[in-house]
């Protein structure tokens, strides 16, 4: 019996689609090229389920699901637009990531997100698919100033 073609993907057979659609926006211009990649420019947004991405470039490989944000640098030095990943109700500002919409897995650089009444700071942290985080160099702490805080609990 032959298999249809239509249901498989040519590329990758062991190919399984999202359960919801993928919404995506940007305020100034998408590019689409050949090969499934797209790049989101100006306050791009991605919404998948319960997860949001907000960054000023979001880059994104439709045939893997991966999912790239990045801030933009002014001249000045000073960063906007640095990407907000947001799972449930939980922000997590990063100045880059990466996150597979299939696994749940992710990458994020120099992450900040306010857990109870401080901050939670690290340079690098993972995400894995059950909600749990890797981080390394962590710092929790009250301070307002979590970027170079005064004081916290540090983990190395």
């Amino acid at each position: 019996i032959a298999v249809d073609s239509v249901m498989q993907d040519s590329l990758n057979p062991e190919t399984k689609p999202l359960d919801a659609p993928v919404k995506y926006s940007s305020k100034d211009s998408m590019v689409w090229v050949m090969g499934g990649n797209a790049t989101l420019y100006g306050s791009s947004s991605v919404q998948y389920q319960n997860i949001g991405l907000d960054a000023a470039v979001v880059r994104m490989r439709i045939d893997s699901s991966l999912v790239y944000a990045d801030g933009i640098q002014d001249s000045s030095g000073n960063w906007t637009g640095t990407p907000v990943f947001k799972e449930g109700s939980t922000p997590y500002e990063s100045t880059h990531m990466s996150y597979n919409i299939k696994t749940q897995k992710g990458y994020i650089n120099h992450v900040v997100t306010q857990q109870g009444e401080g901050y939670m700071t690290s340079r690098d942290a993972k995400k894995g698919p059950d909600g749990e985080y890797f981080i390394k160099d962590g710092i929790y702490t009250t301070c307002d100033d979590h970027d170079d805080p005064h004081f916290g609990i540090r983990k190395f």
